[in-house]
């Protein structure tokens, strides 16, 4: 869709998605998905951004779910350097479904391969640091995938999940070495039925106004089968 715009994937990067799922996906699902462009619009700043939504529907024509995501189109600019290290607010303890993973370069190349998204700053540092990062980074829905797994567990499990949303502040490195150890936790819903999300790194948010909502408000009770995700060691990152 980029490219038939006349933008070139290099000048993108992945700021905002919301995720609204009708039924859950499951193994053997024939999808089609339909891109619409939504709107382009100008920051005060003067950063442009693309919005558009993506719908999924099955061999029969039911809508699966819908995604909408934002970028921003950059042009050739460094990615704006973090704020000095501050004091950061702790995970609020009502997050109660906590764990940490950790995430590699071979997860994100992987992915790469999985969901097409070849972009080179996903792999190439030498990429990376031509389009203003740091180093390799990790898609925007890669991040997504290891915090919807918290969000699962607060909401009854992966297919009780009907809606998630966050804003992407800044990308997510991975270095060659060690790769990165996101830590994420999840309360349970509250009286709207809104979880609250928390994802950081190295102690930093990489997630802002993070939130999921359950199918059903009987998600709480079986959020309890998920005991076993909170805590302990940094697990292994999701599998494309």
């Amino acid at each position: 869709m980029l490219r038939r715009a006349g933008i070139r994937p290099q000048a993108v990067t992945h700021v905002a998605e919301t995720h609204r799922m009708v039924r859950a996906i499951t193994s053997g699902d024939v999808l089609e998905s339909t891109a619409i462009n939504k709107r382009f619009h100008t920051s005060a700043g003067g950063r442009t951004f693309l919005s558009w939504d993506v719908e999924l529907t099955d061999a029969g024509g039911h809508l699966v779910g819908t995604t909408s995501s934002t970028v921003l189109l950059r042009a050739g600019e460094r990615w704006p350097e973090r704020s000095p290290a501050g004091p950061v607010a702790p995970v609020r303890d009502e997050l109660r479904h906590r764990a940490r993973y950790h995430v590699t370069r071979g997860h994100v190349a992987r992915y790469c391969g999985v969901s097409g998204d070849v972009h080179p700053v996903h792999w190439s540092d030498a990429a990376a640091r031509r389009s203003g990062l740091p180093g390799v980074i990790m898609h925007g829905s890669l991040l997504f995938a290891v915090v919807a797994r918290a969000a699962s567990c607060a909401c009854g499990g992966p297919a009780s999940v009907a809606e998630l949303g966050a804003r992407l502040p800044a990308p997510v490195e991975v270095p060659d070495d060690e790769g990165t150890v996101v830590e994420v936790a999840a309360g349970d819903p509250d009286a709207d039925g809104t979880v609250a999300l928390d994802a950081r790194v190295g102690g930093r948010p990489v997630l802002t106004s993070a939130w999921a909502r359950p199918k059903a408000p009987s998600a709480t009770r079986r959020a309890a089968r998920c005991a076993d995700e909170r805590g302990g060691a940094a697990r292994p990152g999701p599998r494309p």
